[in-house]
């Protein structure tokens, strides 16, 4: 009986001291996988040329407390369960997330290891270059940049107003909202978004992802 207690109290207090050890060696690593990512090809879209008000926009229907929150926000309307640290943190910790227990982490590493070290605009260039942006013709694509070439065939910055809507739209679920093979749901999403922009609409709470309060 003593053997088994112990070994509970082992195992619960290798349960406690997991994710603080976790904490601790992925926030060590954490500054340099961010300015990797920053320095790769891949990262075209500097935080600094792109217009405020993409930003803005993107912020306000993705992540409405952004620049306030510390990687959990768990009240703004509409807002849902993710933030966008956390859509980073799924992208830089996991090799492809799964919903689940997996969320527990994610949630302590972009709370304790991401936000703490690194800065809001290296946060939102990542986000913005690297996001998953659904499949065409095959290909994956990630980012704002290659997106905006691969369904518009223009650069992201010649984009109209509708057409970065549209791939905003998609973040929520890429393939489901995907703005050629699934136009009509794509544009429905572009109109409640143009709705809670102009003020015309709010989500109904903090799950009303799909914007129902919108329409």
């Amino acid at each position: 009986m003593h053997r088994i207690k112990l070994f509970l109290l082992i195992i619960i207090l290798s349960l406690l001291f997991m994710p603080v050890i976790d904490i601790i060696l992925v926030r060590w690593k954490t500054p340099s996988i961010i300015e990797n990512l920053l320095q790769a090809e891949g990262c075209v879209l500097e935080i600094g040329k792109i217009e405020k008000e993409k930003i803005h926009v993107l912020i306000q229907v993705e992540d409405p407390t952004f620049y306030e929150n510390n990687g959990w926000d768990f009240d703004s309307p509409g807002a849902g369960f993710t933030t966008i640290s956390q859509a980073v943190g799924k992208q830089i910790y996991f090799n492809r997330f799964q919903p689940g227990i997996r969320k527990i982490r994610l949630l302590y590493l972009s709370r304790f290891a991401l936000s703490p070290v690194v800065s809001k605009n290296d946060i939102i260039t990542v986000f913005m270059n690297y996001a998953y942006l659904g499949n065409n013709n095959g290909l994956e694509i990630y980012g704002f940049e290659k997106a905006s070439k691969s369904y518009f065939k223009k650069p992201f910055d010649s984009l109209t107003n509708n057409e970065y809507l549209s791939l905003i739209a998609m973040l929520i679920s890429p393939n489901e909202f995907h703005v050629i093979r699934h136009s009509d749901k794509n544009m429905e999403r572009v109109r409640r978004i143009k709705n809670l922009l102009q003020g015309k609409g709010k989500p109904l709470n903090w799950k009303d992802v799909e914007l129902e309060g919108c329409k």
